[in-house]
């Protein structure tokens, strides 16, 4: 049934309101709407990078996140080259990471990239990497307690005080490299140091032997206030400057280079403070993490830690001990352990412990009339019965 249709001033009645409000709220809407399709067809520009900088310190995002973030921002409108940003050529960003960076890495960069989509009001976002905790720390990457001493005796030896108290601070307090310059001439005479960062603040206690060597140091270099570690220009030291300096440290302290960077030094600590008193919660104030599972990401065991502790368990009965086979006019052997070993006047040969290989050995060298197998010690893979029905039966 036609229906004639409702004036504006009765659509207005009907949802009681004023005539007035309902042409506002249209007005809106295809606004609204046309933002919509400008935002689909934005390309990113110089400005909108510097918008999007200026827009995170508003956050009050830390200096290193900052940079960052439009770092990632940055490299992202370098892949797409004046396209465009849509949700196609995001996604595809997003498996061009997958391929070349590690999981973590492809995170951190999809958050920036997130942010900055928030930043532009586009409804795009990306799902990070699903990862599973791991149970242990990469051994390659684990700075010990040995090679961190090395590297204070390199520096030593080079005459880099500053760069020996540097490793020494990070070290033994456990704070970040970018809290370094809150290590002031106060703190050291005070012997703690008020620490703010990432809407945190922690108090950190110098240990006395490091509160009297920042303290002589200070002096002996005309510092009468403020950061103990600062560079030429009279700034405090910045963390390239640290990470670089740890570097050329490396060979003169006999200490792999993937391990010589500044947060080791915190993963270090908080590997010996947690294996020390075994309190998490505590070490998460003391870090300044706001959540424990934070915390446990420094405490991981060591992978030689984790094997030991595999190893302890005993469900593991051994693959395989010793068979033997014996040829009774000389004294020839193959012996199946881990590897099958055949022992002749000749070069020996290594086969790996399966049934073809077992085959090949015997056809290759010998006769099978002339061997008999003898029982060394009980496993469960090869049975003496059926490796005598092999040689019966002549494969």
């Amino acid at each position: 049934m036609w229906r004639p249709p409702i004036s504006g001033k009765h659509r207005a009645s009907a949802l009681k309101m004023p005539y007035r409000d309902l042409g506002h709220m249209t007005y809106q809407f295809r606004t609204e709407k046309a933002n919509m399709k400008i935002r689909k067809q934005t390309v990113i520009t110089e400005g909108n990078l510097t918008a999007f900088e200026e827009w995170l310190k508003g956050k009050e995002k830390a200096a290193a996140t900052v940079d960052k973030y439009r770092h990632d921002a940055q490299a992202f409108a370098i892949w797409i080259n004046g396209e465009a940003v849509s949700g196609k050529n995001a996604a595809l960003y997003k498996r061009r990471l997958m391929e070349t960076r590690k999981a973590a890495s492809v995170n951190a960069a999809i958050a920036a990239l997130n942010a900055f989509f928030v930043f532009m009001k586009m409804d795009i976002r990306l799902k990070p990497l699903k990862i599973q905790r791991q149970t242990f720390r990469p051994e390659e990457k684990e700075l010990t307690k040995a090679e961190y001493e090395r590297l204070l005796e390199a520096a030593k030896s080079k005459g880099d005080t500053r760069m020996n108290l540097i490793l020494q601070t990070i070290c033994s307090t456990g704070i970040r490299v970018s809290e370094l310059f809150r290590i002031t001439v106060e703190a050291a005479r005070t012997g703690y140091a008020v620490i703010t960062n990432k809407g945190k603040t922690r108090t950190v206690f110098l240990p006395g032997q490091l509160q009297t060597a920042l303290v002589n140091y200070a002096k002996k270099h005309g510092i009468v206030s403020g950061s103990i570690f600062i560079g030429r220009s009279g700034k405090s030291i910045d963390r390239r400057d640290v990470w670089a300096r740890m570097k050329k440290l490396c060979e003169a302290a006999n200490v792999p280079p993937e391990k010589a960077y500044p947060h080791n030094l915190r993963h270090l600590f908080a590997r010996e403070f947690y294996g020390k008193y075994r309190d998490v919660i505590r070490l998460a104030d003391v870090l300044g993490h706001s959540s424990v599972n934070t915390t446990r990401i420094y405490t991981m065991e060591s992978g030689e830690e984790h094997r030991r502790l595999i190893n302890g368990l005993g469900l593991a009965r051994g693959f395989p001990t010793e068979y033997l086979f014996r040829r009774k006019t000389h004294n020839t052997q193959i012996i199946i352990g881990n590897k099958l070993q055949i022992v002749t006047p000749k070069p020996h040969l290594f086969f790996s412990p399966r049934r073809n290989a077992v085959v090949a050995a015997l056809r290759g060298r010998t006769r099978r009339n002339k061997y008999s197998v003898g029982k060394m010690s009980s496993f469960n893979f090869f049975h003496k019965e059926m490796i005598n029905q092999w040689l019966r039966k002549g494969f």
